[in-house]
């Protein structure tokens, strides 16, 4: 018999199910967040990528890096301290950002947020440095 996620009873799910799963509704989440702010995220990216498990790390990190810029321009773009948003904890970011949603204290700063110049590029380094990293260990 199956339990929870499919497994039979007694079995682990599959790490890497659960993990796509969880990023998949993590996207899901910034993107009803995102419409219902009118907010414009700047990478496109679905729920339903996080679906189809690949076998290449590389794009796999690329879908992750998207949603990170997505979480956290959220972030930003509703007042988020920059003290407070870390860029690769995609799952820190969101939390964080549902709380001021809950607690109806959202800023509209506006796309990006005011974000200086040096710190957007670290941010941008740090958000897409694994893919990099697995896409040079490929060639």
């Amino acid at each position: 018999s199956g339990g929870a996620g499919g497994a039979a009873d007694g079995e682990l799910a599959n790490p890497a199910h659960t993990i796509a799963a969880g990023l998949a509704l993590a996207c899901q989440l910034t993107a009803l967040a995102a419409a219902h702010t009118g907010l414009v995220l700047p990478a496109r990216i679905n729920h339903q990528d996080f679906g189809v498990l690949e076998t290449s790390e590389f794009r796999f990190a690329r879908k992750v890096a998207k949603l990170n810029s997505n979480v956290v321009t959220l972030c930003l773009s509703l007042g988020l301290p920059l003290s407070s948003v870390r860029p690769c904890h995609t799952l820190h970011n969101i939390q964080r950002t549902m709380q001021r949603l809950q607690r109806g204290e959202v800023s509209h700063v506006g796309e990006g947020g005011e974000v200086p110049s040096e710190l957007r590029v670290s941010w941008e380094g740090q958000i897409h440095k694994e893919a990099e990293e697995l896409r040079l260990a490929q060639v």
